[in-house]
Parts: structure tokens; C-alpha cells; sequence
């Protein structure tokens, strides 16, 4: 009696050990499944933050543009113009396509093929959709370069955007129109294109001037 009353006990308290075990490896897949989910979930939402960063940029383009052109839109989203920072910053290097004055004619077509390798089937094309796109991270950073170099304005370098009091610059923008929409909103390429565009300015291009900087091949 006593025997078979021990080999219950010892029954039991494996069956106890095997169900916690069981139990331990069930949390642990759940867990892991929540970690892969939270995961996800903060991706999706620094694509959507991005994005939105993106369309604000992208709507910030003067109205004129956005009527005149309105067949050629295209919204970018913020790794396809990380990666066009990034070919425009490797080829700036290369005395072929850059000189103090700007890029050289057909440049854009060298970034087409750099997006073409970097993001296979992004569909984006040297004209419009590079060239405009280029453009406007020119006068955008023109634009904060400008604004800059007046007192009440400075750089937040942890947020990667200017800070004034609004009033002052909604004051700018009446005569400053580039600097439209970048008030609040973030220009996180801005140290890469002063890298690509700072000597422009530095040799005479000027800020206000930069947005059309291209020059022959001469």
C-alpha cells in the first residue's frame, strides 16, 4: 500500500513537472510570437510616420507646380529618397558629374540606373520624376540655408529641423517662398545634401540660386 501510494505520488508530481514544462514552452512560443508581433507593428508605424514626414515634403512643392505638372506626381516614400540621397551624395564625389558650379547635364540618368539596382521595380525615371525630386531637395535646402543665416533661426540637430517662433517665420515665407512647409516638419537629409551642396554656396552659388544648378559638361 505504501508502494503504490509513493508511485502515485511520484506520478503526480511528474505529471505536474511535464504539464509546467509544457506550459513554460507555450508562454515562451507566445511570447516570442507577441515580441515578432510588437515588432511589426513598430515598423508599420515608422512607415507611416515616415510617410507621412514624405507627403508633408512633397506638399510643401509650390501650388503652380503641383496644377502645371499634376500627371507627373509621384509621392515618394522616405527609403526611395534615402537611396536617391545616397547616389546623389556618391556621385557628387565623382568630378564627371559634379564641378563647383552643380551636376553636370545627365546626371539624372546615372541615379535612374543607381535606383534602378539599389530598388528593382520602383518604376522611377530620370525626367520627371528624379530631376523633380532632386529639385526640390535643392530649394528646400536652399531654402533652410537661408533662413539659417538670419538671426532667430536655428538648427535642431536631434530633430533635424529649423526652430523659430512661427510668426517669424511665416513672416520669412512672404518673401521666401521656398521655405513654405518646413515649419514642424523634420528635413532629415539635410547634413547629406549640405555635404553635396555646401561648397556651392560657399563658392558664390548662393542659397536662393541652388534650386537650378546644373551646368554643361564643358
Amino acid at each position: 500500500m505504501m508502494r503504490s501510494q509513493l508511485w502515485m505520488h511520484h506520478l503526480k508530481l511528474w505529471m505536474e513537472k511535464s504539464v509546467n514544462q509544457n506550459l513554460s514552452q507555450v508562454s515562451q512560443h507566445l511570447m516570442n510570437g507577441l515580441i515578432s508581433v510588437i515588432i511589426l507593428l513598430r515598423g508599420c508605424i515608422i512607415d507611416i510616420e515616415l510617410g507621412l514626414i514624405t507627403k508633408d515634403m512633397n506638399q510643401s512643392e509650390s501650388s503652380s507646380v503641383a496644377r502645371g505638372r499634376g500627371k507627373n506626381k509621384r509621392i515618394w516614400t522616405y527609403y526611395e529618397d534615402e537611396e536617391l540621397i545616397k547616389s546623389l551624395y556618391e556621385i557628387s564625389l565623382d568630378p564627371k558629374w559634379k564641378s563647383e558650379g552643380g551636376f553636370k547635364n545627365g546626371y539624372c540618368f546615372v541615379l535612374e540606373n543607381e535606383l534602378k539596382a539599389r530598388l528593382p521595380g520602383c518604376g522611377l525615371s530620370a525626367i520627371p520624376h528624379i530631376e523633380s525630386r532632386v529639385r526640390h531637395f535643392r530649394t528646400k535646402y536652399g531654402a533652410i540655408e537661408a533662413m539659417l543665416a538670419k538671426s532667430g533661426f536655428n538648427w535642431d540637430d536631434n530633430r533635424k529641423m529649423v526652430q523659430c517662433e512661427k510668426q517669424q517665420y511665416e513672416a520669412h515665407c512672404k518673401d521666401n517662398p521656398d521655405a513654405k512647409g518646413l515649419y514642424g516638419i523634420a528635413f532629415p537629409h539635410f547634413d547629406t545634401l549640405a555635404a553635396i551642396y555646401g561648397k556651392d554656396i560657399a563658392t558664390g552659388e548662393g542659397a536662393e540660386g541652388l534650386g537650378e544648378a546644373v551646368v554643361g559638361n564643358g
